[in-house]
């Protein structure tokens, strides 16, 4: 803040310039980076989530230990990229967005659903709404209404009998894309809190695309088996259906999502693409023990000040590690397991729409990726010389095409450099003769940036 006390815009560790952080002590968290985890995941993905960075705090000299520092969730030009909302757009365009809000303990700042929070648990509670931008002391009227308004019309689309209809159901008012990746990132996590405690989602102006899109991600630390309750700690399991495990309520949006067989189907291609880069074994691995490597001599600070090693701390599942080696090992086993599981039982069927057999190989051809060069190398042996040209097609893992051009096959080897889009993640590459009939058809990790 100035001298005067007011909002001073300054960049702090790197990080673009703002005046609002969260300085966090992840103490029951002893791996010390449950929340980076998620966040840097969730960038990765494509999504803004909090800058962080690692600090070891001093108070007039004395020693505290191992924080981090946040960026906090607001609506900004780095951070939530959403239109301004003034106190004066009470009316027209101006009024649809750019909206924060939150689903959290109830309090004065917000609103209640009108849907129960699961119709399959008795419960007298309902789903609460929090105003997060603009804030409960200076929010108008006219936009408290509206944004109420929207939800509930988002609600009642998504409860009724025509919820997957792509113009009357819940996506006439909803960002598919980030609803695939929340609850991917709350599964793998196995986040405790998830879908139900500091689950934010925001609503573009009419604009920008006028749909409610959830995240950013935020307070992970009680996930990625750091609860030792309502099944966190076991590698199978759903987060989603909480209330199996817990009578807690929590919005039933989610259920009703995976009674939609298109969003299951979305998830799991989302799923097989993230695997190979983002999400894979090694990527998220490698980050981990990175940072407990940048960690290694600061832990050992934190944990000579804080002794807590091998003792319970509420939530801390069992086995207890005995040091941070081992906290971090469990962490990693465990994820492992998590990743495992989410491979073999994630629903879904990941047949893109454009493709019509995703397995039409054919043993003369093989398709390999050069993504230093940019190419992609069709070997085809001498059964399948071909005087005339053929065709190739890109289809991204939704089943959308994405690329195409003329080929030859008169080569042991055939080159496409031209006509290729900037993409990556698994794709589906096919093969047509000069009849226009398909010769050949698999998928491929694709990598052009």
């Amino acid at each position: 803040r100035d001298s005067l006390g007011n909002n001073r815009n300054v960049p702090l560790l790197g990080m673009p310039s703002e005046n609002d952080w969260v300085l966090y002590g992840p103490f029951n968290d002893k791996s010390l980076m449950r929340n980076v985890l998620t966040y840097e995941l969730g960038r990765r993905m494509g999504h803004y989530a909090s800058r962080w960075r690692f600090c070891e705090v001093f108070v007039n000299g004395n020693y505290q230990g191992v924080y981090t520092f946040f960026e906090t969730i607001k609506r900004d030009s780095a951070r939530v990229r959403i239109a301004s909302l003034k106190p004066q757009d009470v009316s027209g365009p101006e009024l649809t967005g750019g909206y924060i809000c939150s689903i959290d303990w109830p309090d004065d700042g917000g609103w209640f659903s009108q849907f129960p929070p699961d119709p399959t648990q008795p419960s007298n509670n309902q789903v609460f709404f929090q105003y997060v931008e603009p804030p409960d002391d200076e929010i108008q009227p006219q936009q408290r209404a509206y944004i109420a308004s929207f939800v509930d019309s988002f609600e009642r689309a998504l409860y009724s009998p025509q919820f997957t209809d792509p113009a009357s159901g819940w996506r006439r008012f909803a960002g598919e894309g980030s609803f695939v990746d929340f609850f991917l990132m709350n599964e793998l996590s196995k986040n405790v809190d998830g879908y139900r405690l500091s689950t934010f989602f925001y609503k573009e102006k009419i604009t920008d695309g006028n749909k409610i899109h959830m995240g950013p991600l935020w307070d992970f630390n009680l996930a990625w088996r750091n609860a030792d309750y309502c099944g966190n700690n076991l590698q199978g399991g759903w987060a989603y259906k909480f209330t199996d495990y817990c009578q807690w309520d929590m919005p039933n949006w989610w259920r009703r999502l995976m009674e939609d067989q298109g969003f299951k189907n979305r998830l799991k291609c989302r799923w097989e693409d993230l695997r190979t880069n983002v999400l894979s074994n090694n990527s998220i691995l490698g980050f981990i023990d990175s940072t407990a490597s940048r960690l290694q001599e600061a832990q050992q600070r934190h944990f000579t000040l804080y002794p807590i090693m091998g003792i319970y701390l509420w939530p801390n599942p069992s086995p207890l590690a005995q040091n941070y080696a081992q906290e971090i090992n469990l962490m990693k086993n465990w994820i492992v397991q998590r990743l495992n599981f989410l491979d073999n039982y994630l629903p879904g069927l990941c047949q893109p729409a454009g493709i019509v057999n995703s397995s039409l190989k054919n043993p003369g051809i093989r398709i390999s990726m050069d993504p230093n060069n940019r190419e992609i190398i069709i070997h085809n042996d001498r059964s399948f010389y071909r005087k005339k040209p053929g065709f190739f097609e890109i289809y991204d893992t939704f089943g959308k095409l994405i690329g195409s051009g003329s080929i030859s096959f008169d080569n042991e080897t055939t080159t496409i450099s031209a006509g290729l889009p900037k993409s990556s993640g698994l794709h589906h590459i096919r093969l047509k003769d000069a009849d226009s009939k398909i010769i050949h058809q698999e998928l491929i990790p694709y990598l052009i940036k």
